[in-house]
């Protein structure tokens, strides 16, 4: 709660401080609704990815000159980045289901009764954990593809026994690999900033 409606409190500004709640809610249901469309924006730059981290994996898998420990680093690195992104996917639709059954029971509506503040406020409380817990899976799936972009940029496919075109294919999809790695990080930084704006504002209301 901020200083203002702290001083309102104090001096018995109930009214005006209730005011400054409802904004706050309006705020909330305001940036919580946009949090879906960053979201979307991170995992569509995801996905472009792991399909590229794909089609690296089935050429170095069976690429006859690279060190079985390299390949098999390369592959745990992608199944991890594809399970952390299923668990993902099933945590990203709850928590979206949650806000938008709370946008549409408050948008239109808001409170102006102060218990009704109080339940809209506890009712978004578990939205808010698991919009910190959605803040830290987006922040692992950038770093697991990060990760495996840097796994791919140390290795090179020697050209020899007919697998020089595969090689060359492999070093264009990684040079485009380690750029979308970096564009990833942007749209990640717009989807955590989108969901700490959300969450700031369900603090305000407390």
């Amino acid at each position: 709660m901020n200083l203002a409606a702290i001083v309102w409190l104090y001096r018995g500004q109930h009214r005006r401080f209730l005011s400054l709640v409802k904004e706050y809610l309006r705020h909330l249901c305001e940036e919580s609704d946009q949090v879906p469309a960053k979201l979307d924006a991170f995992e569509a730059r995801l996905r472009d990815l792991q399909g590229r981290f794909d089609r690296l994996n089935e050429v170095i898998s069976t690429h006859t000159e690279l060190e079985a420990v390299k390949k098999r680093a390369f592959a745990d690195a992608v199944g991890e980045l594809r399970e952390a992104a299923n668990l993902y996917k099933t945590d990203r639709k709850k928590v979206l289901a949650g806000q938008q059954a709370f946008s549409q029971r408050y948008a239109k509506a808001l409170p102006d009764k102060n218990e009704k503040k109080h339940a809209a406020r506890q009712a978004f409380d578990h939205i808010a954990v698991a919009l910190h817990d959605l803040i830290k899976q987006v922040d692992l799936l950038y770093k697991l593809a990060a990760r495996i972009a840097d796994l791919a940029s140390e290795v090179s496919l020697a050209p020899g026994n007919g697998e020089q075109d595969r090689g060359e294919g492999m070093s264009c999809d990684r040079r485009a690999a380690a750029k979308l790695v970096k564009q990833l990080d942007e749209e990640r930084k717009v989807a955590v900033e989108q969901m700490k704006r959300a969450i700031y504002f369900h603090r305000q209301t407390v």
